[in-house]
Parts: structure tokens; C-alpha cells; sequence
């Protein structure tokens, strides 16, 4: 059982389910068969779809120890959380799939900064705990 493919199926014939013991991933799907979701188990990366095929929901880990999750609105990206292991945590937000401002969370200097899509910084704002929610400091 550890080197095999096991597939399960809808009573229409479409495949519900196929879990790959060798290349370490699992894949659902719709019962119209288009795929559901994706997770590679020994990388933890996990993709989710609508019943079109859209991705909805992408999460993995990055070459710089953090961790990523991106979410979908009809197939574009709405918005993407970057966690890494420097403290800092950076979320990208998005108008029709194209990089609108982002922010960045340092979690050791207890601040928040956002820039526009050119890396201008807006604005630096000072995080209260325990609620982390920024107070404004700075707008220049």
C-alpha cells in the first residue's frame, strides 16, 4: 500500500478522489469532474478550485522558510499573506488580478507600513498589543 494509487469514483464514472502514496499527493473532484483540490503532502501545499476549474485558494511554503496563502475571486488573485520566519509578514492586495498596494507587518518593531504598487510607502503605522491593531504614527 505504501507505493500506490488509490481512486475512487462518482456513480456517473468521473473519478471523486485519487490519493498518489508515490508522488505524495491527493486530488478531489467535482462530480462533473473538474478538479477540486490539490495537496502535495510532503510539501504541505494545498490548491483549491470552484467547480469551473478557477483556482480559489493556494497555499505552500517558500524558499525563505515562510509560508503563503493566496486567495481567488473568478480565477484572479484577490489578495496574497506572506508569513516568514524573520517576523514579518507582508500582505498583497489585488484589483483585477494586477498588484494594487501591499502592506508589511514587522512583528519585532511592532509596525506596520504600506506602500503602493511602485514601493512607495504610504504610510507607517505603530501596533498596539495585545489587539495588533496599528495606531496611526506617520503618513509621510
Amino acid at each position: 500500500m505504501d507505493n500506490s494509487i488509490e481512486t475512487k469514483y462518482y456513480e456517473n464514472g468521473n473519478i471523486k478522489s485519487e490519493s498518489d502514496r508515490i508522488n505524495k499527493t491527493n486530488k478531489t473532484f467535482y462530480e462533473n469532474g473538474t478538479q477540486k483540490s490539490y495537496n502535495k503532502t510532503n510539501t504541505s501545499e494545498t490548491i483549491n478550485y470552484d467547480e469551473k476549474g478557477r483556482k480559489t485558494y493556494h497555499s505552500y511554503s517558500t524558499k525563505e522558510n515562510g509560508w503563503c496563502e493566496e486567495y481567488f475571486e473568478n480565477g484572479l488573485i484577490t489578495s496574497k499573506i506572506c508569513d516568514s520566519s524573520d517576523h514579518l509578514q507582508q500582505t498583497n492586495y489585488y484589483k483585477n488580478g494586477k498588484l494594487d498596494y501591499y502592506e508589511v507587518r514587522d512583528h519585532t518593531k511592532h509596525e506596520m507600513r504600506k506602500y503602493d504598487r511602485n514601493n512607495k510607502l504610504l504610510s507607517t503605522d505603530k501596533m498596539t498589543y495585545p489587539n495588533s491593531l496599528p495606531t496611526p504614527k506617520t503618513n509621510n
